[in-house]
């Protein structure tokens, strides 16, 4: 993996992901109005999500935030991607923001461990299922985003769903098979970024 040092900011750049740092430069459209979305995990858990879409057919993207942070700390990029003809959805995990259940660092840590082992990746395919479904929403183009506890969510979504084509890693870690996903997909474009003390950040 060619790494390139700028700062103490590590990056990969590739392809299409680009789009995702450089959407703010495109021409903007007005895309119709973000709505919040209800959806429930398989355990039956609240889940909420917000849901930017083009306004036209195209690609779409998943954004998972890190977790010291929700759903809203994406909307300003999504607003962006959105009227630059990607639509996005952004899902506050279990015990963030509006959703329901209890956050992994709130539980003992086995059981914290399994919740975030056993119960996000449904979580997460629910919100992926969700943005796919949508009306214009090119089911064959989509890409993943997370951020710190994110990152690894991202990158097993695009191991279970080969449909995601594209990732945005930011200042998070992945467990041995996401980094051998990672290592063994190539043609897959990403972009990594991480500082320098992300101690074990994808990239570093």
């Amino acid at each position: 993996m060619k790494r390139v040092n700028i700062k103490n900011i590590r990056f990969r750049l590739a392809g299409a992901l680009a789009i995702l740092m450089l959407a703010a430069a495109c021409k903007a459209q007005q895309a119709p109005a973000p709505r919040v979305v209800d959806l429930s995990a398989p355990d039956g858990t609240k889940l909420k999500a917000t849901f930017f879409p083009a306004g036209k057919p195209g690609p779409s993207v998943l954004l998972l935030h890190q977790c010291n942070q929700q759903r809203k700390g994406w909307d300003g990029l999504a607003t962006q991607l959105a009227a630059a003809g990607i639509s996005v959805l952004t899902l506050d995990f279990r015990g963030y923001g509006e959703s329901g259940g209890t956050a992994p660092k709130d539980l003992p840590q086995a059981e914290g461990v399994k919740v975030l082992n056993e119960k996000w990746p449904g979580d997460v395919d629910v919100a992926y299922s969700y943005l796919v479904s949508q009306s214009g929403v090119d089911a064959h183009i989509v890409g993943a985003g997370g951020a710190s506890c994110g990152v690894n969510q991202a990158i097993h979504l695009a191991i279970r769903h080969p449909e995601v084509k594209s990732l945005v890693l930011l200042s998070g870690n992945a467990d041995r098979e996401g980094r051998g996903f990672l290592s063994a997909s190539e043609k897959m474009p990403v972009l990594l970024s991480a500082a320098d003390d992300d101690g074990g950040a994808v990239g570093n």
